[in-house]
């Protein structure tokens, strides 16, 4: 029961995680275009910062099991990375145009 319950607190935490990610990465893109690699960086050691802190509570007020936790939030990353990286780029496709230029 305890695995169960670990597997899915580390699903939902990736799935947090990643949502996190990529509302952050579209607003800074939206808006901050020139400082977007400085604030994406600082954005992943909050979100890095903060998923530790999550993990110290479930490790010091629950029962569950960090390692099964830990593992199913590592396999729900990255399904979700990948899925979310494949939408984040996907508008971003060239026209099929070459600009290349013949001798």
């Amino acid at each position: 029961m305890i695995a169960g319950v670990s597997i899915v607190v580390g699903l939902v935490l990736a799935v947090l995680y990643e949502v996190a990610w990529f509302r952050t990465q579209s607003l800074v893109l939206a808006r901050w275009r020139k400082m977007a690699p400085l604030l994406s960086i600082a954005g992943f050691f909050v979100r890095l910062v903060v998923l530790g802190l999550v993990f110290w509570a479930l490790w010091a007020w629950t029962p569950l099991n960090l390692f099964i936790t830990a593992i199913a939030f590592a396999v729900g990353f990255t399904v979700l990375s990948v899925f979310f990286l494949h939408r984040f780029t996907k508008g971003r496709h060239t026209s099929g145009t070459s600009t290349q230029v013949l001798p």
